[in-house]
């Protein structure tokens, strides 16, 4: 707690009589379960202190163990041992009471997301009115006890339950609430565009895709013509940009899917359940990386499947990037569960210029190499016919983002698969690597990620490739 300055002082302990105990305004009106805990109790003794705040001539204030107290109270113990606070800001209280009791059982995750809120939101007050610099999130999550992505994704369930307290109702579990916050955002398409482009960019990128407009590249202007190359590569660039959506994945192929679109092949690099900021050597990158949690990543990689086999034609691909020594076996019973063939085997990345990352060398070899399923859909054909299972590329230097793959990677696999004049669409772009690999390809892309600041470094990226 040090890093924000929070005044909490060394406590004491000793033993106080419960009439000198006041309950004060809880966080849990009801306590369940109370005669399993006198039971438990009265077993193996009150293994936490209950925690108070001294004020001067008034009660102790409870600040947590509520549960324990009443089940004392109801046993009529005289005297608790007691953890004693000296007196505490209300910040200082709430916090003190959330790492005490955040992780019991019978906290319901609605109470845990608006408490981390609440505390959040104090923090940040305080530094304000205190003329402080603003916490960062990362801060925070530590004063809390939760890490920076859980804490993040807490304050966004949170700030949609303000606005439709609906979505609070029958829900047991952080997905039950993320599943009614999607519900209810299925009506729109994108829930913020990039600064750069409006709503246009949207629409004209899916039209591409739904009219089969054909695509011009540096490779397809007609040889008749006057060649004005700063032109093509300008024209290209904005082009190219309005086809890097801004928005939610699922929304953008949901909208695909009632407009009866069809592509030729879908890429899928969703994340891979796994914090990057703990397995990666390099933390380049990783602080904007939004992951999945791990309990959420099977109805995710269903979704993206199920969505990916109704964009495409009755002969079309997919490739899908994966941590092999997690989920190999779950999402090759997912694709073969929506309708994929694949023999079981993956592709394999290998990165000649990488030391790999590796964070027990003492006991583990250092990996070198990503997998992805090439999965088939129907009578799809490869476009290359025999080519080996292994793409050979160095890994990409000074990235934009954490899982950021070489545009040239992008290329050998497109072309591998569909021929040129294919339709693509890129369902979590990233860096914006695959739509650049696309047009050098003379394909039709689209790319979609849902942070902004990545649609900005994919404009550096395309315009290092266009050299403009």
């Amino acid at each position: 707690m040090s890093k924000l300055n929070l005044n909490l002082a060394e406590t004491s302990h000793k033993s106080i009589k419960l009439t000198d105990i006041d309950m004060g305004e809880r966080a849990r009106i009801e306590y369940e379960h109370i005669d399993e805990l006198i039971t438990d109790i009265k077993s193996v003794g009150l293994i936490n202190d209950i925690c108070v705040m001294f004020r001067p001539a008034k009660p102790y204030l409870l600040l947590a163990g509520g549960r324990r107290l009443t089940a004392i109270k109801q046993m009529a113990w005289p005297t608790v041992s007691c953890k004693i606070y000296p007196t505490l800001t209300q910040l200082e209280i709430l916090i003190v009471e959330l790492s005490e009791n955040l992780n019991r059982d019978d906290l319901s995750p609605i109470v845990i997301l608006q408490q981390r809120a609440k505390i959040f939101k104090l923090i940040q007050r305080n530094n304000l009115d205190t003329g402080k610099k603003p916490a960062t999130i990362n801060q925070i999550a530590k004063v809390i006890g939760c890490d920076k992505s859980t804490l993040s994704r807490d304050l966004k369930m949170a700030a949609a339950m303000e606005q439709h307290p609906e979505i609070a109702v029958k829900v047991t579990s952080r997905k039950d609430i993320a599943n009614s916050i999607n519900k209810m955002q299925a009506a729109s398409i994108m829930e913020e565009i990039s600064d750069r482009h409006d709503k246009d960019d949207l629409e004209e990128g899916l039209d591409a895709i739904n009219k089969k407009t054909p695509i011009k590249s540096k490779t397809t202007t007609n040889s008749d013509e006057p060649k004005d190359e700063a032109k093509i590569k300008s024209d290209s660039v904005k082009m190219l940009l309005k086809n890097f959506i801004v928005g939610d994945t699922f929304e953008t192929c949901q909208k695909l899917i009632d407009n009866k679109a069809t592509v030729n092949l879908v890429e899928l690099d969703p994340p891979y359940a796994i914090d990057y900021t703990k397995v990666k050597q390099s933390k380049e990158n990783t602080e904007s990386y939004e992951e999945i949690p791990e309990e959420e990543y099977y109805i995710f990689m269903k979704k993206c499947l199920e969505d990916a086999w109704a964009l495409l034609p009755p002969d079309g691909w997919a490739v899908c990037w994966y941590a092999i020594s997690k989920y190999h076996d779950m999402i090759l019973r997912l694709a073969r569960g929506v309708g994929f063939t694949n023999l079981g085997i993956p592709a394999i990345w290998t990165k000649p210029n990488s030391t790999g990352q590796n964070n027990q060398p003492t006991i583990n070899l250092s990996s070198t190499y990503e997998t992805f399923f090439i999965l088939r859909k129907g009578k799809a054909f490869l476009n290359k016919n025999a080519r080996a299972n292994e793409f050979r590329y160095p890994n990409v230097k000074g990235k934009s983002h954490a899982t950021e793959k070489p545009v040239e990677l992008y290329q050998d696999i497109f072309s591998t698969l569909v021929p040129r004049g294919s339709h693509i669409l890129s369902m979590f772009a990233g860096s914006g690597s695959p739509i650049i690999a696309g047009f050098l390809e003379g394909m039709q892309i689209l790319g979609i990620d849902s942070a902004k600041k990545h649609k900005v470094s994919y404009e550096g990226l395309l315009r290092k490739y266009m050299k403009v």
